[in-house]
């Protein structure tokens, strides 16, 4: 079994390919919920200084008409170098 490990030294188990599919009609079908209930969908890949910067702004924004948060997002950070697996915050 394979982990990504965050540099406090927490691990994280990564995902079989096996789950693959499940986890992406889960996350299918969560995020047709959040469009029917009039968010958007925001994904933010590289999440560096400025990926973490419009990450936060996309996520912070509100719906001037209702006062509301209008916007989902996720973001995900490619394998580096280092062998470090993707990671994603939601």
């Amino acid at each position: 079994m394979e982990y990504s490990s965050s540099p406090d030294g927490q691990k994280f188990k990564l995902p079989q390919e096996t789950e693959y599919r499940a986890e992406f009609d889960r996350l299918q079908e969560l995020v047709q919920v959040k469009r029917d209930q009039g968010y958007e969908i925001v994904v933010v890949m590289g999440i560096g200084f400025v990926g973490a910067g419009n990450a936060a702004r996309g996520g912070g924004s509100v719906d001037k008409e209702k006062g509301q948060d209008r916007k989902i997002v996720s973001g995900g950070q490619k394998a580096g170098n280092t062998g470090d697996q993707a990671k994603t915050l939601f």
